[in-house]
């Protein structure tokens, strides 16, 4: 079934304990159940591109709102955090961001695309056929989340502003850094697994350094996680790999954790994980964000 709401085209996909139907903030949804604990998943489309979200509230609303936890690429990281965090058991509201999706490679090429400044060619890397990426949507990206999504879920759930998160890794680690160096969104804690830093040659430090300027109006805290163990994707072609190779180099989440780390009003959390990759670092940096805070 397909609904036209406020300029913004939901398909709505699975309704497990839905009641009445509501319209909030162009979206059109259904309020979940305040002890809801299957995952919810509805599609809408923006700028012409269809995107997923998934939502799972684990037990009853404390008095104070559901702690929120936002995961960006969540094809990926919801159904690990879902899991992780049904085993906690405390309370929460799990938010994933995601594409309706199964292929791979689309889903990879379109977070290339969503969750990137717009960039040189030469500065991209390159898919297996050895064509650069398209990138240059997180305008579109980041307005879609601090205008539409966050604001239709503040609508729908009773959330705790003072207990709010903004996880993501890689690339959307990158957006995590954006968004809290932009000040795009009041999350109380961004968590940027292995941020990829090095993207346009380094161009984050920019904004890493206007905020580091900035004072903060309201403490906020940010932890960052590194892999430390490089490995190679296995499918990339030659060509990819020399150009990633070249492209990735300089400041790292490190060196980011070290020049925040006296910053008034920030608390910084720096973790480095020797022992993984780039790609197995995403489960125990799920699992820390998720098991070591006792809220």
């Amino acid at each position: 079934m397909t609904f036209q709401a406020l300029g913004g085209k939901i398909s709505f996909l699975r309704s497990l304990t839905f009641s009445a139907v509501a319209v909030l903030s162009g979206l059109l949804v259904t309020p979940l159940e305040a002890e809801a604990s299957e995952a919810k998943t509805f599609d809408y489309t923006s700028h012409g591109r269809s995107y997923r979200i998934w939502e799972l509230a684990i037990g009853k609303a404390p008095a104070e709102g559901y702690p929120l936890v936002v995961l960006l690429d969540g094809n990926q990281m919801f159904p690990k955090a879902a899991t992780i965090a049904q085993q906690d058991g405390r309370p929460r509201l799990l938010i994933g961001i995601g594409y309706p999706e199964d292929d791979r490679k689309t889903i990879v090429e379109r977070r290339y695309f969503d969750l990137t400044p717009k960039t040189p060619e030469n500065l991209l890397p390159l898919d297996q056929a050895g064509q650069p990426f398209a990138a240059g949507g997180l305008d579109e990206f980041t307005a879609l989340l601090t205008n539409t999504i966050l604001p239709s879920i503040s609508k729908r759930h009773r959330i705790n502003t003072e207990d709010s998160t903004l996880f993501g890794h890689s690339l959307s680690g990158l957006v995590a850094l954006h968004v809290l160096f932009a000040d795009l969104w009041s999350f109380t804690e961004y968590f940027a697994a292995d941020p990829s830093v090095w993207w346009k040659n380094g161009a984050i430090l920019s904004e890493l350094e206007a905020f580091a300027e900035t004072p903060q109006t309201r403490p906020k805290r940010l932890v960052i996680t590194t892999s430390g163990r490089r490995r190679e994707h296995e499918e990339a072609s030659s060509a990819a790999s020399t150009r990633m190779r070249s492209l990735r180099g300089g400041p790292t989440g490190k060196e980011v954790a070290d020049h925040l780390a006296a910053k008034p009003s920030l608390t910084v959390t720096y973790k480095p994980m020797s022992n993984e990759s780039h790609g197995s670092m995403v489960e125990p940096s799920l699992r820390w964000l998720l098991t070591r805070w006792s809220v």
